[in-house]
């Protein structure tokens, strides 16, 4: 008499393929076979690459214990497959922990999703109840259903790991992103509702009012409204446009293609902070005018003095001649500085500023940044006072370059002075650094600029004519950066500067 049938197989295959957990429904499908054959037992193991033997379900737990001695046998290991294909059912003839003979029926099956995992079907019951041939082909047939039930499963878990591993990164981006299918919002990150102002859960709005808010925040609207219809044409998959916000921000949108078929298409939106960039490009323009004023500014003198003193038709005296030829001189000196500059912004800026240190002590430098002071500044240098706190110390510097940062910070507290300018440059120890302090006592930095003031390209006011380039103490922090050191500084409105600068002392 057969203790299975297809009424069975077929209910037990609707319970595996109608769960949506296959491990939930294990266990009633393990216990519905046991009460069929009437059997004491039914187990499926798992066993790993490791050859660590797990058990996936269990028909009664509570029973499990009289078997254990047996699971723990090395004739157990022969009841899982090796070569990965269904095979005949093993029968066996066990003793358990109570000493009682018992009948075993294992069937071992494959799992397709991940072949590295062996499985096996374990059957206990008395040694007097016997399965017939036709009832384990029953059997072999339901463990198939069980493996690709257990097979689903795996792949159901995995793929939502990796879509919520997925969402999690796009989730970390530092750009606004949106996907869309048709015209249903079903992700968005939280950059972007910080790039686009808005605080909205956009899975529950429609593209519409996604563009709607991009209007909003648009300073040219019309333009704005025009991008999107371009954007919202199917036919164009790839796309971008820029909007800047009333806020001031610069916005790329960007649109690209994910999936399309007969009947929906998924797209998205990535949203980018291109602030920075359009600040750098007007920063970059507002250079190029500047450089050219200034040197436009000594060429034009080198050119008129030098056209003077080529006129025929005029005897210039020779105190008059050599009044031309120093402006030519100091003109000449004056443009050498500034493509000196150039010069030495575009190595930091390419990352090839190379020094040439030498090590001498604190004392021998000073007195030699005295005596280039006094050559610089001429007639100013009675407005400048050198003050050293320091004993014997020794530094390795490229002293030139460590002397250009002293001048270009002096003639910052210059150029933003009135005539009246005082600097004061202190030279001092901290901790195992030598600090130099160059204080003004001109017009000083709003607080909102502080932060940016290092920064390449920066100028308070571009249409100051004592602004010049921009780039002095950029290329100040370039070469303080190149020697290890740090700079940085104090001001308020009103009430003049003090930048410091730090190197490291050499230790003996």
């Amino acid at each position: 008499m057969n203790r299975f049938d297809l009424h069975m197989i077929k209910r037990l295959s609707e319970m595996l393929t109608m769960s949506t957990s296959c491990t939930c429904i294990l266990q009633e499908v393990l216990i519905t076979i046991v009460e069929a054959a009437q059997f004491d037992l039914a187990v499926i193991f798992l066993k790993n690459t490791k050859e660590e033997t797990f058990v996936l379900s269990c028909s009664h737990p509570n029973r499990f214990q009289k078997y254990k001695n047996y699971f723990k046998s090395e004739k157990f290991t022969a009841c899982f497959d090796t070569d990965r294909k269904i095979q005949g059912s093993k029968h066996d003839l066990i003793t358990s922990n109570r000493g009682e003979e018992c009948q075993l029926y294992s069937i071992p099956f494959p799992l397709s999703y991940d072949k590295d995992i062996k499985c096996t079907f374990i059957l206990i019951g008395k040694r007097d109840v016997i399965i017939s041939a036709e009832d384990l082909s029953f059997l072999k047939i339901i463990m198939n259903q069980v493996s690709l039930a257990i097979d689903n499963e795996l792949i159901n878990t995995n793929t939502k790991r990796l879509s919520k591993s997925s969402l999690m990164i796009l989730d970390s981006f530092a750009e606004g992103v949106m996907v869309i299918n048709n015209q249903n919002i079903f992700f968005w990150n939280q950059k972007l509702n910080c790039l686009i102002e808005s605080n909205k859960s956009w899975t529950d709005y429609s593209i519409e009012q996604f563009f709607k808010q991009l209007i909003a925040i648009s300073k040219d609207t019309l333009n704005t409204q025009l991008a999107i219809d371009t954007l919202q044409n199917d036919s164009i998959i790839h796309y971008h446009f820029f909007i800047e916000t009333r806020s001031n921000k610069y916005l790329r949108i960007k649109k690209y293609p994910l999936e399309k078929s007969h009947t929906s298409f998924t797209w998205g939106i990535v949203v980018s902070d291109f602030t920075q960039y359009k600040e750098s490009d007007k920063l970059k323009d507002d250079l190029i005018a500047t450089v050219s004023h200034e040197l436009r500014t000594p060429l034009t003198s080198i050119k008129g003095n030098a056209s003077a003193l080529l006129r025929t038709d005029i005897n210039w005296p020779k105190e008059d001649q050599i009044l031309f030829l120093e402006d030519i001189y100091e003109e000449s000196d004056h443009l050498n500085d500034l493509i000196g500059k150039l010069l030495d912004f575009s190595k930091i800026n390419a990352g090839a500023l190379r020094i040439d240190p030498i090590v001498l002590t604190v004392q021998a430098f000073v007195r030699n940044l005295s005596v280039q002071l006094q050559k610089r500044y001429k007639e100013r240098f009675s407005q400048i006072s050198l003050h050293m706190d320091i004993g014997e110390e020794r530094i390795e510097i490229d002293e030139q370059r460590i002397i250009q940062v002293i001048f270009n910070l002096i003639d910052n507290g210059f150029k933003h002075n009135t005539a009246n300018a005082s600097i004061k440059v202190n030279i001092h120890r901290f901790d195992h650094n030598i600090q130099i302090t160059v204080s003004d006592n001109g017009k000083g930095i709003p607080k909102e600029n502080i932060d940016k003031i290092f920064d390449k390209y920066y100028q308070k006011n571009p249409n100051d004519a004592a602004t010049g380039f921009g780039l002095g103490l950029a290329i100040s922090k370039g070469f303080i950066t190149a020697h290890n050191g740090e700079i940085w500084v104090e001001s308020s409105e009103g009430c003049g500067s003090s930048f410091h600068f730090s190197i490291p002392i050499v230790r003996r």
